[in-house]
């Protein structure tokens, strides 16, 4: 006896019709009809007197009805308590990051992560990097990405560096200074920039953009809230931005030409202490290793 054959037995007694049966359980009505024989064949009785104009029950099916209904509602309620369990087993992590392109980081990582940990949910958050630090200090978040901004009066969190990498310029390939090997500031006097709010930027990059503000007409600078816009109008040959040289969020049809005697700009990982530790230490391994094999 198996539950396919309980709720084929109890369809027809519904119905009292083996072709509205067949058709509320999607089966064929020959299919049904095994169903049905093979349960009378081994309960050793016929449960349903069957001529050509009706179906009704026996007495014994009629007796038999009450057990059929006990036996399914017992697997519906072991079905709901195994679910219930596996949902109440589920590891959510939830990832911060504020650009489009750390999107390009997570395909492989979170494979690898879902592997280790079968139960872990992980919930992807593209916010500004205000909202996520917000979110990171109440603990509505596990992790960010970002900058280390070493001029902040507060830290969100535990800060875990991934590697320190220099600025370099932005621009269209068609850009002449593309075919540089190395850029001063003087090479960029005539460029139209995209900058990036001052109190969201490393020191390292607040004074270089205080540079061109000083030296810059105000008509050939404008600020955008992320790289992913700026990267968006310097692809179109609009002008030229600054970024952390960080292989792994590079888009292959921008040039990238280092800027001469750049400082060093840190980029890693936010969390807070409570953050689920073995996996914590996967993602933060699993993305160094992604840029110690691009870098």
């Amino acid at each position: 006896m198996n539950t396919t054959q309980l709720r084929c037995f109890l369809s027809v007694a519904e119905y009292l019709s083996f072709a509205r049966a067949a058709e509320q359980l999607n089966m064929t009505q020959p299919a049904i009809t095994h169903q049905i024989s093979s349960l009378e064949k081994e309960l050793d009785t016929k449960l349903f007197v069957r001529t050509t104009r009706s179906v009704t029950l026996t007495g014994a099916g009629q007796t038999f009805l009450n057990d059929a209904n006990n036996i399914i509602k017992i697997e519906y309620a072991a079905k709901s308590r195994i679910k219930k369990d596996a949902y109440t087993n589920i590891q959510l992590f939830n990832i911060g990051f504020h650009t489009e392109l750390e999107l390009n980081l997570f395909p492989k990582i979170l494979k690898n992560l879902c592997r280790e940990f079968p139960s872990i949910q992980p919930n992807l958050k593209m916010l500004p990097a205000r909202s996520l630090r917000n979110l990171l200090e109440t603990e509505q978040i596990d992790v960010m990405l970002s900058f280390h901004i070493d001029n902040e009066i507060k830290s969100p969190g535990i800060y875990t560096e991934l590697c320190r990498r220099p600025l370099v310029c932005a621009m269209s390939p068609t850009n002449p200074l593309a075919q540089k090997n190395m850029l001063s500031l003087e090479n960029l006097q005539n460029e139209h920039i995209f900058l990036y709010p001052t109190h969201k930027n490393p020191s390292i990059m607040a004074r270089l953009q205080d540079h061109f503000v000083q030296s810059h007409p105000p008509e050939r600078l404008t600020y955008t809230d992320n790289s992913s816009c700026a990267l968006t109008m310097i692809r179109s040959g609009l002008g030229i931005t600054f970024l952390p040289d960080l292989i792994p969020l590079r888009f292959p049809d921008v040039a990238y030409v280092p800027i001469e005697n750049s400082e060093q700009i840190s980029y890693g990982i936010y969390h807070q202490m409570t953050a689920k530790k073995p996996l914590l230490k996967k993602f933060v391994r699993e993305l160094s290793l992604l840029f110690k094999e691009t870098l």
